[in-house]
């Protein structure tokens, strides 16, 4: 029977983690270790300069709370909670999708990135909306992720490879397309106030740009479509290796 770890950056909680927990659940045992509180956007931090504290709470299935943070989450989980062989990370279902560019900020993605990092095939799941939606669109996208679930855990994955998963939030998707990371960037915008005592303080925000490109994760969802990409952790740009080793390397060399 595979031993699963669920994990996710939403928080403990939330609907999109529960109901996966339990569609995956059909395919063995489920470990969900989740952060305590909302960590989106942080991205692949570890809690190194501070205690982290793990509980585990009551729940149909096995769950544990910690108060790290989403790649936290994945390491106690190998590392102290389970301590045997942990089949397959998955880590979702985030409310909301990660597409382009948010794959570098997202605590859902950094969380699939442990468990490959720690050799275990892993996948991140999203779906692509930030408004409140209908539970049986968690549902949807709960089962579709169990059955690719089972597909990698007996086919397996690429070394260094996971995938990043986004499901429109529709009733019945188009279909699957295997996309590439797709051309999504944030403008930010950075506003200043004051506190009551007249010290100043910051809200950051952004607003997107997306082009929706065929092939791409964020053109596949805007057509209705599942998107599958895979995700190297390897970031060596090796097209450019020797350019830039040509361009750069004399100037080095004199240093």
């Amino acid at each position: 029977m595979p031993t699963i770890l669920l994990s996710n950056d939403d928080g403990i909680g939330t609907v999109g983690l529960n109901t996966l927990g339990r569609a995956l659940s059909r395919l063995g045992r489920v470990v969900i270790v989740s952060p305590d509180r909302q960590r989106s956007a942080s991205g692949h931090s570890l809690t190194i300069e501070e205690p982290i504290r793990v509980k585990r709470i009551p729940n149909e299935l096995e769950v544990w709370v910690t108060t790290g943070t989403p790649a936290d989450c994945i390491l106690l989980g190998v590392c102290e909670i389970i301590k045997d062989k942990v089949d397959l990370v998955v880590s979702g279902i985030n409310h909301g999708s990660n597409l382009g560019i948010d794959i570098t900020y997202s605590g859902t993605v950094s969380a699939a990135m442990e468990g490959v990092i720690n050799g275990i095939p892993s996948i991140a799941v999203s779906l692509a909306s930030y408004r409140t939606i209908d539970s049986s669109l968690f549902e949807m996208a709960a089962d579709f992720t169990a059955k690719l679930a089972e597909a990698v855990i007996k086919i397996g994955l690429p070394n260094g490879v996971l995938l990043n998963v986004n499901i429109p939030a529709i009733d019945k998707p188009k279909g699957v397309r295997f996309t590439y990371q797709g051309a999504k960037r944030y403008v930010p915008n950075v506003v200043k106030r004051l506190d009551p005592r007249g010290e100043p303080y910051y809200w950051v925000d952004a607003v997107s740009i997306s082009n929706y490109e065929l092939g791409s994760d964020v053109g596949a969802i805007k057509e209705g479509y599942i998107s599958i990409t895979p995700i190297k952790i390897d970031m060596t740009d090796y097209e450019h290796l020797q350019e830039i080793t040509h361009n750069y390397e004399s100037f080095v060399n004199d240093l």
